[in-house]
């Protein structure tokens, strides 16, 4: 339910630095933490996409340009008050606000239910497409637990959307990720 750890972290390097970029170009507070400066700057490329290019140009002037693939995922990029409904054994499946759409997503280093501590979630954060999977860019705000009956609600909703073919799973999911279980066996046998 994560995606290859070097995927991971080539994603969490180049999206930090853009991100970082965006902030100083958008005149972001100096002393801020990282997650606080990282979320600022998300939420100020949302609010003016040109952030994003003039950053790519900015780190590219630099000598520190960033791989495309990159820069596609954080133009895919969907910020929302998202619903993380469950978990399956493959995935986490977060379903628009609007219940019109629903994703399979995938954590970057770590399952989503370990970031916020469980599923039935009505959390803020980023969905991004990146290397033909759906993932999260790791930035959680706003977490908001859901009762039974919202769950219920909500597991009726991703049945309709399904049936309606509004729900976008990668079809190259198996080979670009791991769970837990496949990162623990590839430890233990001591190999990649």
């Amino acid at each position: 339910m994560v995606i290859n750890p070097k995927d991971a972290k080539q994603f969490i390097n180049s999206y930090t630095s853009l991100l970082a970029e965006v902030h100083i170009l958008s005149d972001g507070a100096r002393k801020m933490e990282l997650l606080e400066m990282l979320s600022a700057a998300r939420d100020a490329v949302v609010a003016n996409p040109l952030l994003l290019d003039l950053a790519a140009l900015s780190l590219e002037g630099q000598g520190r340009p960033l791989p495309e693939d990159v820069l596609d995922a954080v133009r895919s990029l969907k910020v929302r008050q998202w619903i993380f409904l469950r978990d399956t054994t493959k995935y986490s499946i977060f379903i628009e606000p609007d219940g019109k759409e629903a994703y399979a997503v995938l954590g970057l280093t770590e399952r989503l239910r370990d970031i916020v501590g469980g599923t039935g979630v009505v959390l803020r954060t980023g969905v991004v497409r990146f290397r033909g999977v759906y993932v999260c860019d790791g930035l959680v705000a706003n977490p908001v637990w859901i009762g039974a009956n919202y769950k219920r609600e909500y597991s009726e909703i991703l049945t309709s959307i399904k049936k309606s073919g509004r729900f976008y799973e990668a079809k190259t999911m198996e080979s670009l990720t791991e769970t837990p279980s496949t990162v623990e066996n590839r430890a233990g046998s001591g190999g990649n």
